[in-house]
């Protein structure tokens, strides 16, 4: 029914009668295609439609649902590595310029003094004393001197020690003797320099002084000649050129301020 409503209202907009009510005496009109009774079931059945003018547009309708996500593709394959590119020349070699040279440091302290160097050879044999005494010149070291009667000769040899501002003597070591000198005193002389030496010991010495320490008793042995033996620095020392100061040790006697030559003396007493 809503078809034939539409279809009556687009004919009547194009100016086109039609005829929809059955006439009381049957009749025949020509229609657009042949003639056909009003009363005719087949009246009306070709119809023409004439296009109108268009209509407005209508509004934009509503915006549909979204649509699903779709399914992600598959990987595709890995691309084949370039070749490796060829390699660049070396640079030039850069120009420096020298720096200038930095100042010196300032010194370093002193150090210590170092040991007692190795034994020196002996040294000649000095003119015989009298009596029972020898005499001779003994450097720092090992050296050999006359001591007389009991023996034609004897090695000496000086050590000294440290005490962290000057070398004082230690030990005096002795060899050599005959067996003839066991039993008795064995004394050792030393000069003190003169002056202007500046002493390196005050108190028990002054410029030209004569220092005597006696040692006792010298070894004996069984055989032709004394083993070596030693005097300790607790050995007892007197000044001979200022008799009134105190005996002192042999290691109070400083190796810096002697001359450098020692007398020697084998006595009963």
């Amino acid at each position: 029914m809503k078809k034939f409503i539409f279809i009556l209202i687009l004919l009547s907009m194009g100016k086109v009668a039609v005829a929809y009510a059955a006439e009381t005496t049957p009749a025949s009109r020509a229609f657009i295609f042949g003639n056909t009774a009003q009363s005719q079931d087949t009246l009306n059945q070709v119809l023409v439609l004439l296009t109108g003018k268009d209509g407005k547009p209508g509004a934009a309708g509503v915006a549909g649902a979204r649509g699903l996500n779709g399914l992600d593709g598959i990987q595709g394959i890995a691309g084949i590595a370039g070749a490796p590119g060829v390699a660049g020349r070396d640079g030039k070699d850069g120009i420096g310029l020298k720096g200038d040279t930095g100042t010196a440091g300032p010194a370093g302290p002193a150090g210590p003094a170092g040991p007692a160097g190795p034994a020196g050879p002996a040294g000649p044999a000095g003119a015989d004393g009298t009596g029972t005494g020898g005499g001779g010149s003994l450097t720092f070291g090992n050296g050999q001197v006359t001591v007389g009667a009991c023996s034609d000769s004897a090695t000496v040899g000086l050590q000294a020690v440290y005490n962290g501002e000057d070398f004082f003597f230690d030990t005096i070591t002795i060899s050599d003797l005959k067996s003839e000198c066991g039993g008795q005193f064995l004394k050792f002389y030393f000069k003190i320099k003169s002056a202007p030496w500046v002493n390196h010991q005050v108190g028990i010495y002054n410029n030209g002084d004569v220092l005597k320490c006696t040692f006792t008793p010298i070894p004996t042995s069984g055989s032709v000649r004394i083993p070596q033996f030693g005097i300790r620095n607790r050995t007892t020392c007197i000044n001979v050129t200022q008799p009134a100061i105190p005996t002192f040790y042999l290691g109070e006697i400083s190796t810096a301020d002697y001359t450098g030559k020692i007398g020697f003396e084998i006595t009963r007493t």
